[in-house]
């Protein structure tokens, strides 16, 4: 099993936006991407920060996941509410 966690900042206003594009990413991957064993995102109190946790079945599945069509299309418009680039750490289970 992988896990990911990614820590994003996005600009200050952007928060409806960034948890309305957070929800279709979300949805698309556990509805299309059957080794996404699970994705969420949280959001550090009133903050601008948010965090996301995911876990897939292998290395090649998450892979796979990035180069998707919907990755690339939410992610592109996600981009233009984030402040710098995401925090991201893979982590392999043991």
């Amino acid at each position: 099993m992988i896990g990911v966690i990614a820590k994003i900042t996005i600009k200050e206003g952007s928060n409806v936006m960034l948890e309305t594009l957070a929800s279709q990413l979300q949805d698309t991957i556990m509805q299309h991407q059957p080794e996404a064993i699970y994705c969420d995102w949280y959001k550090e109190g009133d903050s601008n920060r948010y965090v996301v946790l995911e876990r897939w079945t292998s290395d090649e599945a998450l892979k796979l996941h990035m180069q998707t069509d919907h990755m690339h299309t939410i992610a592109q418009e996600m981009r233009q509410h984030i402040v710098v680039e995401p925090e991201r750490t893979v982590l392999k289970s043991i």
